[in-house]
């Protein structure tokens, strides 16, 4: 059981953890006052825009209090951090921008661990996973008790569950902190999410919001887990709902939504939410989501659309490739076009993908589809 002692706030700047063991708004007025006596006090305008930002939600604050960081202290390297995490967060510019920022951070300091931590939560962030968990490893390897590296490389591994050795590993280190804060929570909930331990998920998401009762992510995450193992999608859409409020570029809520007014019945609100969840390209579910539906209400042209979509903007998703597989296999039945280009390559595209490991079982059926039927 945590205790509250073991709950704090942490702060980054002048590569530095600062941490607080008392209410938010204590460390606000606290901060305020420090910059009172002190206008160009770099330490508590760091502390200040990472609480407008990250804890109030408050984008154009966080930016601004960042732009007097870098006028005073063109170097600062914590202050670039939060400048990518914002653009992240809110999705704001674009990823060769974002890159180009952490490449300059590597470039002021190439062991400090947040560039690591960031550059793990970037990469995720491009779907890039195998680059993600790469350079976390890498950061871990300079920073062993890093405890953000550590929870996030562990959230990545949780996701295949050929790691589940390591994930339990990774996660049991975890637990031997003695301090958490908002973000390693939510990392831990996700973790035991993953390992079907929804109780334990929801214990750490409940105590995470405790600290920061504005995440987007924190409200989306229970929101899921409410609807995926209490069945509840009333309660999941509230929660949905709550984040998208607070940051409507939150695509994965718009996605749980989706999911839930689907598991209701309403398959309009449901196909709104999944086209909502696609904006930003990041997600690859909705794609398929978005052709079965579509193809139930018998509106083929737009379901082959978003299933085309899909397959430009995530050719190497097995799933979609399947969807596209189908549909075009339903649509030459009967239109007698079998050679279609189109066709084949889709069909070649699953065969490929089936092959793979994580997808061989998959292959058996195909390859007497496509034996039996088209070649």
């Amino acid at each position: 059981m945590i205790t509250h002692n073991q709950i704090k706030y942490n702060f980054f700047a002048n590569k530095q953890v600062f941490s607080f063991y008392k209410e938010l708004q204590e460390i606000e007025q606290e901060i305020k006052d420090q910059l009172k006596e002190n206008q160009q006090d770099i330490r508590s305008l760091a502390i200040l825009s990472q609480i407008e930002y990250k804890f109030k939600q408050n984008k154009q604050q966080g930016l601004q209090l960042i732009k007097q960081i870098l006028q005073l202290s063109p170097q600062d390297l914590d202050a670039r951090i939060d400048l990518i995490l914002i653009q992240i967060e809110f999705r704001v510019g674009i990823k060769e921008d974002q890159l180009k920022l952490l490449k300059e951070c590597f470039q002021l300091d190439s062991l400090y661990w947040r560039n690591f931590y960031v550059a793990g939560i970037l990469y995720n962030s491009m779907l890039d996973e195998q680059q993600s968990r790469s350079i976390l490893e890498e950061g871990l390897s300079h920073n062993p008790n890093n405890q953000w590296i550590l929870s996030y490389l562990t959230q990545i591994c949780s996701d295949k569950p050929s790691m589940n050795e390591i994930t339990k590993e990774y996660l049991n280190q975890i637990l031997k902190s003695d301090t958490y804060d908002s973000d390693i929570l939510r990392y831990i909930s996700y973790i035991y999410g993953s390992l079907k331990n929804e109780k334990e998920s929801l214990f750490f998401l409940e105590q995470s919001l405790k600290l920061n009762p504005k995440s987007p992510q924190t409200l989306n995450n229970i929101g899921q887990l409410i609807r995926a193992s209490m069945k509840d999608n009333i309660k999941c859409i509230e929660q949905c709902q709550k984040a998208i409020e607070i940051n409507p570029k939150i695509v994965n809520a718009y996605y749980n939504m989706g999911l839930a007014y689907q598991n209701e019945q309403q398959h309009d609100k449901s196909l709104e939410c999944y086209k909502n969840s696609i904006v930003g390209k990041k997600l690859k579910t909705p794609y398929q989501k978005l052709y079965a539906l579509l193809k139930q209400q018998k509106k083929y042209q737009e379901a082959e659309f978003y299933i085309q979509k899909g397959m430009q903007l995530h050719p190497n998703e097995i799933t979609i490739a399947y969807y596209y597989f189908d549909y075009l296999q339903k649509y030459s039945e009967f239109n007698n076009l079998r050679d279609n280009e189109s066709f084949n390559e889709a069909s070649n595209i699953c065969l490929k993908l089936s092959k793979q490991e994580q997808n061989k079982y998959l292959y058996p059926y195909l390859t007497k589809v496509s034996n039996q039927q088209f070649f």
